[in-house]
């Protein structure tokens, strides 16, 4: 018969090696994430010279309306499938399918970039006269972060955008510190975009809302960090409505355009009136989605923009893959971002 202290004594023995089993699984289970992460990002690491060239073809390409991003790694779409699945090619096929119109994309996005590489693209862009600009920065700012530097250089780039960008406040990093940081920058970027009369993306509610878990088991690429594919259709969900009614103005600039044209014809007289409806006519053949876009032509800016676009991608390489692929690998969960 057994006794008491031989069942006291197997049960124990049978949770310790259950203990035991339980660690050692823990510890495999951390390792191969671990071991999966590192391997993650040495692959994105090697597609960020591949995301920049593809979109320097892109902004070589002429587009009844031209779509500016500022942005990081995000923008250039690193941990998507193909450059075009981030959520700028998101975008742009949303603005394509709305008004049936050709689209040209200037990305100036840099893979790691900071807001003080982003005011650095502000040269580009005032060559440019684009309809939609769309900005998503900050997260690289985040590891080491300066409240004061950080809405001091948002104002900088804030003060030369159009008045119509969308900008992003920044993705959820779901806890922590990095989260508590992210919180703090989002009433910076609020605040300022405020000031400049810029409207606001809400992405840290939209990401928030997913949820770490469900981020983490669906919507990130295999550094545990950057969005898959259906983590930055979930990035362009919270620019949409805003996209869709920046559309919507243009139409409605385009419409005031030549119905202003008519009007001046009409005061001129008969000859007037003639001049205004050819142009009236030409302005429709062009612009019924609002084709401000004087710049489109400018594709020349691949010359001197790809400059900039040069400069990103040689640091996209070397400085890209430490600095935002090494630098967020440090940073909070994955997800978020950039």
């Amino acid at each position: 018969m057994v006794s008491a202290t031989q069942v006291v004594r197997t049960v124990g023995s049978t949770t310790l090696i259950a203990g035991a089993l339980l660690s050692s699984t823990a510890y495999i289970g951390r390792y191969l994430v671990i071991r999966r992460r590192t391997d993650g990002v040495l692959r994105l690491a090697a597609t960020i010279p591949l995301h920049s060239a593809h979109w320097r073809e892109q902004r070589k390409k002429s587009g009844d309306l031209l779509y500016v991003a500022i942005g990081d790694s995000a923008a250039q779409g690193i941990g998507a499938s193909r450059p075009h699945h981030s959520y700028v090619g998101v975008l742009a096929r949303e603005i394509r399918k709305e008004t049936a119109l050709s689209v040209r994309v200037v990305n100036l996005s840099q893979s790691g970039a900071r807001l003080r590489e982003a005011l650095e693209t502000l040269t580009s862009l005032a060559r440019l006269k684009p309809d939609i600009v769309t900005v998503s920065i900050g997260a690289n700012d985040i590891p080491d972060f300066d409240p004061e530097r950080f809405e001091r250089e948002l104002r900088q780039l804030s003060a030369a955008l159009p008045e119509f960008s969308i900008i992003a406040d920044l993705p959820s990093f779901y806890f922590g510190e990095y989260q508590r940081r992210v919180r703090l920058a989002n009433e910076i970027v609020r605040r300022v975009a405020a000031d400049f009369g810029l409207t606001v993306a809400p992405l840290h509610r939209v990401t928030h809302l997913r949820t770490a878990a469900r981020t983490a088991l669906r919507d990130v690429a295999a550094d545990f960090f950057h969005p898959n594919d259906r983590g930055y259709v979930v990035w362009a969900s919270s620019f949409t409505p805003l996209l869709l009614a920046a559309i919507r103005r243009l139409r409605l600039g385009a419409a005031g355009l030549a119905a202003g044209a008519v009007t001046a014809g009409l005061m001129a007289g008969p000859e007037g009136l003639t001049a205004a409806a050819g142009t009236d006519a030409g302005t429709d053949a062009n612009a019924d989605a609002g084709m401000a876009n004087g710049g489109n032509a400018d594709a020349g800016v691949a010359g001197a923009g790809d400059a900039d676009a040069g400069s990103a991608d040689a640091g996209d390489a070397g400085a890209a893959a430490g600095t935002d692929v090494g630098a967020d690998s440090t940073t909070g969960p994955a997800a978020a971002s950039t």
